[in-house]
């Protein structure tokens, strides 16, 4: 007689009982995976910000002036897609503002606020910022907004410092009350016309718009105000900064103030639903930074600043360019100057007559030859090592060209070059 093996598999609760238990132990790892991956696009949307506003530190010190928003309604298929905006004729915001308060004019694809010196607000322009069109977006793959002061965007009223209008407002770290920053606390500095911002509307996206121009949801929620409108209405130029910058006392405005300071500021962000609610990211900047050098994009071989003043060798330059030192410029045609003037004296020239480009000043002649080497100039003549011009009349003293010696060999062999002149007025030839 044989014996029948058991058959019984998982019954339905059981397997469903298997799920439940995975699925709490796997929870925790579930939200720990969420937490890092939010804190990794935060992380990655200020690095991108971060990119964005190195390129158009670039963009400034290279045309003089902040680039223009792009239009934020536009998709990739579009034309115009992160190319810079027209120039602005004036504020668009109407006297009489709609139900739901926010731009009600986005012709252009930005706007423009409504005050005496507004402010532009619209998508990053990464076609003349010379960057990818990714780099314009935040991790959630919207557009970041860009908002600039618009007189810093013409060249005809652009000023290094001192031409922003964008203000800032945060919370309070002991008490999370709204304050302005424009104005000084007994612990900080104020923050006050800035040149620009730039905005991620954050995980929910709420008052941002996608890659491809589409409004997420709308800015304002009629009946629910939060902390985060100030940054998509677009009706003026404050805007809230994601943290407070300031180490608040406990008591910010009057006494009694204890003396109590908050060394750590949680900043702005709240992601409970409500009035405090703040998800966005920004980056603010005050002005181009004094200090900013980089390569020019269409002459790799030329640097270009913002500073006004550089100093070589001093740490406080009298000139534009003031070298304590020698100054060394390698290979032919690099010099470039505007006037050459003897050292302790008046008598300058500009530097096209040293280099021969005017014939009546050229050292070149017809009766030695080569070139002749300029040894000197003094009342705007050079001074050459030869008697006679380019057509060989003789030198005199109160012509264009000043008599200085009878010298014969003026001219280097080839392959060397001038290093300088002897007691006698020859040539010092070396090999290069």
């Amino acid at each position: 007689m044989g014996f029948l093996k058991s058959s019984k598999g998982f019954t339905l609760l059981e397997i469903t009982m298997g799920i439940l238990i995975a699925s709490l132990l796997l929870l925790p790892a579930i939200k720990l995976y969420n937490i890092t991956r939010e804190k990794n696009n935060l992380l990655e949307t200020k690095g991108n910000m971060i990119s964005i506003a190195r390129a158009i530190n670039i963009f400034v010190s290279e045309n003089n002036r902040y680039p223009i928003p792009s239009n934020l309604l536009l998709s990739q298929n579009d034309a115009g897609f992160g190319v810079e905006g027209p120039a602005p004729s004036g504020p668009t915001i109407p006297a009489s503002l709609p139900a739901i308060p926010v731009c009600p004019d986005m012709t252009l694809g930005m706007c423009i606020t409504g005050s005496a010196t507004p402010t532009l607000i619209g998508a990053v322009p990464f076609d003349v910022l010379q960057i990818g069109p990714k780099k314009s977006l935040d991790m959630w793959s919207n557009k970041i907004f860009y908002a600039v002061t618009a007189s810093q965007t013409d060249v005809t009223t652009y000023t290094q410092t001192g031409g922003g209008e964008i203000d800032f407002t945060a919370l309070d770290s002991f008490t999370g009350a709204v304050i302005p920053l424009t104005v000084a606390a007994a612990t900080g500095d104020s923050y006050t016309d800035f040149d620009m911002i730039l905005i991620s509307t954050g995980p929910t996206g709420k008052g941002g718009y996608t890659a491809d121009g589409v409004l997420i949801e709308p800015c304002i929620t009629v009946g629910n105000p939060e902390n985060e409108d100030e940054n998509c209405d677009f009706l003026d130029d404050v805007f809230m900064i994601d943290k407070n910058k300031r180490s608040d006392p406990d008591t910010p405005f009057g006494p009694p103030y204890t003396g109590t300071m908050n060394p750590n500021d949680n900043g702005t962000r709240n992601l409970t639903s409500g009035p405090n609610f703040y998800d966005d990211i920004t980056y603010e900047q005050e002005s181009v930074p004094t200090d900013y050098w980089n390569e020019n994009q269409s002459r790799n071989q030329t640097i270009v600043s913002n500073v006004t003043r550089v100093g070589i060798g001093t740490n406080n330059p009298a000139n534009e360019v003031h070298v304590i030192g020698d100054l060394t410029v390698s290979g032919g045609n690099q010099l470039r100057t505007v006037m050459v003037c003897n050292p302790g004296s008046s008598n300058c020239l500009e530097p096209k007559y040293v280099a021969g480009f005017e014939n009546s000043m050229n050292c070149n002649t017809n009766i030695l030859p080569g070139l002749e080497p300029v040894i000197g100039f003094d009342n705007e003549s050079v001074v050459c090592g030869s008697t006679a011009d380019t057509s060989g009349a003789p030198i005199l003293g109160t012509d264009t060209f000043k008599f200085t010696s009878n010298i014969v060999a003026t001219s280097c062999a080839a392959g060397q070059v001038m290093q300088g002149m002897n007691a006698s007025g020859n040539p010092i030839c070396v090999v290069p």
